[in-house]
């Protein structure tokens, strides 16, 4: 099954859980999605239900997925923040 991403869009009600423009690895909840609701690991490091407005999905390159596994192997699927263009906040550089 290939992994699945959403990005953050709104965190209004949820400011410390959750952080506008990171990128979130989707766990999977058929329920909970045909409810309206999308489980990601966010800030507290726990999985929670959130409404699915307050993300967008979005497609990966398989290449940068497999990066990113790799380079947060051993962290919680939490991915990256985007600050831009090309950059995001993490001391790690990212080839794709």
């Amino acid at each position: 099954m290939r992994k699945r991403f959403v990005l953050c869009i709104d965190n209004k009600g949820y400011e410390a859980s959750l952080i506008p423009r990171k990128i979130y690895e989707v766990i999977p909840d058929e329920q909970a999605e045909q409810d309206g609701f999308v489980r990601v690991i966010d800030e507290s490091g726990e999985d929670y239900l959130y409404y699915k407005n307050h993300f967008v999905f979005v497609e990966l390159p398989e290449e940068v997925v497999r990066v990113l596994v790799i380079t947060w192997l051993g962290k919680p699927p939490i991915l990256l923040v985007l600050g831009g263009a090309g950059s995001y906040k993490d001391n790690q550089e990212l080839s794709v």
